[in-house]
């Protein structure tokens, strides 16, 4: 690529029909004439290199380049009649089928000014490179087939794109906006509208059902938001479900955890970037050390629901198989195929099940790929750093070659939903980093604003977004840490639901004369005056009684509600005042109780009978007092007046 043009810009007059060496050969011969002495063979390959790299960079030209050479053109704006445009738009060889999707869905679009990065994602392109390369090359095309000198394009790139599209630099970043009268050759051929790009053409449907993009269910323990997540993730994913029984929304849960449409993470105090996003781990292959980035559960569900909207837009890149099959009819069982690298090549031998042999251009001996990595590598899932990525990063660009984007089967718009549990015990700032901004509605990519934002992930260097697809459901129980302690930057991107203790769902419901709501208000009142509101009790603890009782089986309800008292909230009362017994004592309403009928009783021993008439102890505390919670066989769990005297000491 390099000599043809370096031929074809010198006027060389070279035949460049040998192979690598002649070709190479013959071009530095010619190149000397041309140059001082000073430059030797050295200085020419380097800048034949330079050459190279200039055009490979073409196909990655990014937003920067084009603006700043906007802002430096030197030229009259290019332009061309309608007849002009129609002349060319039906000309044979000037517009391909990738051009013709790239011109209907500029004309296609709901503004008249669009940016590369957004005319990517209209065609399912992964970033802005083939984009502005696209354009480039079409481009070039009309130029030449009009004849227009190439003198009066100054600029290495965006002097060809007037003929196509005007830039403007806007506070919203830099635009294009194409030709008016190539909009209009457009319309009157019939090319804007097509019924084979409708696909391409901005969405109008909106990703956002009623459910929030982001929420977070916060109460005390106990007060449903485990059954209110599931619920909400799976309205979330499916909007227009409906259900009958809590057996059917925890089927239809399962089953779009099994899609992976659902997936679930647990924050802790440990959990950092690396594991929710994208970290590096070493891995050794043929004998050398090299380190893969792997990618975290919100990368991974990102990518697949943005593969989603991709899909729905029946723009899909060739797969791995596709690309593979093609290339394995390219090659050549004797000379195999040679692959170029920064610093030099390298030819593959001879493929062989799952493995690949190749050999270097500075040696013998023979080297091996695996097919599994390379597959990984090409689909994205994989990223090495370092060691033998030297030669599979050139392999893997030598299989894009074959990728052409092309249209795919439809596939209906679905969402994604993750699910993070106890959200508040992790360190944001540590898990999220730089993408806490990028969850906000109008931050995400595929949604109808402009604000969209994508940034470039540290250890992967890919680009990445948030898609308008994806719902973030947070858990968090106010006993661990308050509401007030959240973190600002979380708080102001998550809508928040409180989940208090619901004493409706209790109500009416009565297991030997104990009245449940009554139970659980009474014990909860004291609780807030104790303590505060956010370490009250839930209305879920009572679940099991609750069911027992529409079961009409009284004595299995009792004994429910004997095992919660036990194994719930009598240690959750001492998690929360630290084992001060006498405020447990004061919330089970124990000191307004018979002996008998008491929970915690209080134990006094004198000093005297503990140490003696002598013990020389203050006078004024002469007795020590102990608490002792009754057995799980005291006859006190058995009795109903225990539990009703909680909330009417006078109960009989």
């Amino acid at each position: 690529m390099a000599a043809n043009f370096i031929n074809g810009h010198f006027n060389l007059g070279l035949n460049l029909n040998g192979n690598w060496y002649e070709n190479n050969f013959a071009l530095k011969n010619a190149l000397r004439e041309k140059v001082s002495d000073e430059f030797d063979d050295f200085k020419i390959n380097i800048a034949v290199w330079n050459v190279f790299e200039l055009l490979e960079e073409e196909n990655k030209i990014d937003d920067s380049l084009i603006e700043s050479e906007i802002n430096q053109q030197r030229v009259k704006p290019l332009s061309l009649t309608v007849e002009q445009y129609k002349e060319v738009l039906k000309a044979d060889g000037v517009v391909n089928k990738n051009s013709r999707k790239l011109l209907s869905a500029m004309g296609n679009s709901s503004v008249s000014k669009i940016t590369a990065s957004q005319l990517a994602k209209d065609l399912g392109l992964a970033h802005v490179g083939p984009v502005n390369a696209r354009i480039g090359q079409l481009s070039k095309r009309i130029a030449n087939y009009f004849g227009i000198d190439k003198q009066d394009i100054k600029n290495r790139f965006t002097g060809c794109w007037q003929l196509i599209a005007d830039g403007e630099h806007l506070p919203e970043g830099f635009i294009w906006r194409l030709k008016d009268n190539l909009k209009t050759a457009l319309a009157e051929l019939g090319i804007i509208d097509d019924i084979d790009m409708q696909g391409i053409k901005e969405k109008s449907q909106d990703y956002s059902a009623q459910t929030a993009l982001n929420q977070i269910f916060y109460g005390p323990p106990g007060t449903g938001k485990t059954y209110r997540t599931i619920e909400a993730a799976v309205l979330a994913a499916e909007p227009s479900f409906t259900y009958t029984s809590r057996e059917d929304l925890k089927a239809k849960y399962n089953e779009l955890v099994l899609q992976r449409r659902i997936q679930f993470v647990t924050f802790h105090q440990s959990y950092g970037y690396e594991e929710f996003v994208e970290g590096l781990r070493a891995v050794t292959e043929d004998g050398q050390v090299s380190y893969e980035v792997q990618g975290g559960i919100f990368k991974r569900i990102c990518a697949s629901a943005m593969s989603n909207i991709a899909k729905s837009q029946s723009i899909t890149q060739k797969s791995f198989e596709a690309c593979w099959d093609e290339f394995l009819g390219d090659f050549d069982d004797e000379d195999g195929v040679k692959v170029t690298t920064k610093k030099g090549w390298f030819r593959i031998t001879e493929i062989n099940g799952n493995t690949i042999y190749f050999e270097k251009s500075n040696g013998n001996s023979k080297h091996t790929f695996s097919i599994k990595t390379l597959k990984a590598l090409f689909n994205g899932t994989r990223v090495l750093k370092g060691g033998m990525n030297a030669y599979y990063q050139p392999l893997v660009e030598h299989l894009m070659t074959y990728a052409e984007f092309e249209r795919g089967i439809i596939e209906p718009t679905k969402n994604f939903v993750l699910v993070i549990d106890e959200i508040n015990r992790g360190n944001i700032s540590k898990i999220f980093g730089e993408l806490i901004t990028l969850i906000e509605d109008s931050k995400r990519s595929f949604n109808k604003t402009t604000e969209s934002i994508e940034v470039t992930l540290p250890y992967s260097g890919d680009s990445f977004s948030v898609p308008a697809n994806l719902y973030l459901i947070g858990t968090m129980n106010t006993a661990d840490r308050s509401l007030a302690m959240m973190d600002t930057a979380l708080r102001r991107r998550f809508d928040f639901v409180e989940m208090m203790p619901n004493y409706s769902l209790l109500s009416g419901q009565v297991v030997k004369g104990i009245q449940l709501d009554a139970l659980l208000h009474k014990m909860n009142a004291r609780i807030e005056a104790l303590y505060d509101r956010e370490h009250t009790l839930g209305h879920a603890f009572f679940s099991p009684v609750v069911k027992a009782i529409q079961k009409g089986d009284e004595a299995n309800a009792f004994n429910s509600l004997k095992l919660v008292f036990l194994n719930k909230i009598i240690p959750l009362l001492e998690e929360y005042f630290f084992d001060d017994w006498n405020k447990i004592r004061l919330v089970l309403g124990d000191n307004q109780k018979p002996d008998e009928l008491q929970f915690v009783k209080i134990l006094s021993t004198s000093f005297d009978e503990l140490f003696g008439s002598n013990h020389e102890l203050d006078s004024f505390v002469n007795q020590n007092e102990t608490f002792d919670l009754a057995l799980p066989s005291a006859d006190v769990w058995d009795n109903p007046l225990a539990y009703q005297n909680i909330y009417n000491p006078k109960a009989e």
